[in-house]
């Protein structure tokens, strides 16, 4: 993405390591990102993901597959799952 941006251009930055989407089709996808840190030390496979209660609730959900949400938030490669 950093090669199709414009330099000075604007961005946010999202700091929300998890998120969750129920899709239409009954698919449940997960995506995980290691968190921010305001150290440099700290490393950030290492760093506690804390669940909002919507998080919580996807997780804990029937329709969600407990052995892949916990893959998931281990491995923490930033990229959907299902």
């Amino acid at each position: 993405l950093f090669s199709q941006v414009t330099p000075g251009t604007k961005v946010n930055i999202i700091n929300t390591p998890i998120k969750v989407s129920a899709e239409p089709n009954g698919a449940r996808l997960v995506e995980v990102h290691q968190p921010l840190s305001e150290k440099i030390d700290d490393d950030p496979q290492l760093l506690p993901i804390t669940l909002n209660s919507a998080m919580q609730s996807f997780k804990d959900a029937a329709q969600t597959d407990a052995e892949v949400m916990q893959h998931v938030m281990d491995v923490r490669s930033g990229m959907p799952v299902d």
